[in-house]
């Protein structure tokens, strides 16, 4: 069971782990290859546990799609999870934040071609920055920690809303709450009024207000635009025979869950190749964890684990409002809580398992 399901992430991980150390050898030696190589193995371990109702919320949608689309989720996919999130999407912050090119400086090209370094091509861009300039990386990277933290807590809090107000929703876990939400999920586009309300109510809380509030709205706005994609392509049953909503939306939602481990990496090392590997690590696990649990039917035999996911959101979405506030309470703070909140839920689940 280890070696189908986790073999691969393993063997990722041991390969992550050893150019960890080869990029620390270079930078410094012994010493900084083995800080390079735990700290690779400490992020992979934190990013794990936190997408943990990642990977259970992959595993809902994974279970109902076309099998070509499964397939390709798992692979495309997960090329994007490890590479597009935990490395060009690094990149791409610090080049909108600053300002800069992302990998080229096309003011260069000229130059180069009349025979200046190459290296100029790279120079002052955010790719160059990443590699060699570490601290003004990290600096540029917390220059839009309050937008990234705004549209990521924004999305995820509609994501978390969608599954709890929902007036179709038949079974509860925590009924006494979850029976008030079914009541208003009758009401038409509930979910965006109430994400809404809340961003208007925290928004005079923040550092940056406005940066805040602008970049809550678009995460709405694209959570909308996912959801009608979905919506526009199941009219005609397209989405139920290539699964295409479902990937974007499934795509989105990884993105979403991502933006705090990319933040919150920093504060265990600020060399973006470590923070990408480490990253990488987890999402490749994530990967693993969702498929054994729709191989294994995890989410049938334990009723609850879903409604534990979608709590451990909830839980997410108040870390990263916080942490948009100033308030920091910590990656292993943010992993036990939603580790805690999900493990009761499945041995609450166990417990009940022939009376659900």
């Amino acid at each position: 069971m280890i070696k189908k399901y986790f073999g691969g992430s393993i063997v990722f991980a041991l390969v992550a782990i050893a150019l960890s150390g080869g990029i620390g050898f270079v930078y410094g030696g012994i010493t900084t290859a083995l800080q390079y190589m735990f700290a690779a193995f400490l992020l992979g371990v934190l990013e794990t546990c936190v997408s943990f109702d990642n990977a259970i919320v992959n595993a809902t949608v994974l279970k109902d799609m076309d099998d070509k689309w499964k397939h390709r989720f798992l692979t495309w996919g997960m090329a994007i999870a490890v590479f597009g999130m935990r490395l060009v999407f690094p990149i791409a912050i610090v080049s909108v934040a600053t300002g800069a090119h992302a990998v080229i400086n096309w003011g260069a090209v000229s130059a180069v071609f009349n025979g200046a370094a190459w290296v100029e091509l790279v120079k002052g861009t955010a790719l160059y920055m990443a590699l060699f300039e570490p601290q003004a990386y990290q600096a540029a990277i917390s220059s839009a920690h309050t937008q990234i933290m705004a549209f990521g807590g924004v999305f995820l809090l509609m994501v978390f809303l969608k599954f709890f107000i929902d007036a179709e929703k038949e079974h509860h876990w925590i009924g006494f709450i979850e029976k008030h939400f079914v009541t208003i999920g009758k009401i038409e586009s509930i979910q965006a009024a109430a994400s809404i309300i809340t961003l208007l109510a925290i928004t005079p809380f923040m550092h940056e207000p406005q940066q805040f509030f602008t970049a809550g709205l678009l995460g709405i706005v694209a959570y909308i635009l996912v959801d009608g994609i979905g919506a526009f392509l199941g009219d005609d049953g397209a989405a139920a025979k290539t699964g295409l909503g479902a990937f974007i939306y499934l795509e989105v939602v990884d993105a979403s869950f991502s933006f705090d481990g990319v933040i919150a990496a920093f504060a265990i090392t600020n060399n973006f190749l470590i923070i990408a590997l480490g990253l990488g690590i987890g999402a490749m696990f994530v990967r693993s964890l969702t498929l054994y649990m729709v191989d294994k039917e995890a989410l049938d035999e334990l009723a609850y684990l879903e409604h534990g996911a979608f709590y451990a959101i909830g839980l997410l979405v108040v870390v990263m409002f916080l942490s948009a506030a100033g308030v920091e309470l910590g990656e292993l703070v943010t992993a036990g809580g939603s580790l805690a909140i999900i493990v009761i839920a499945a041995a609450h689940s166990w417990m009940v398992r022939d009376k659900v």
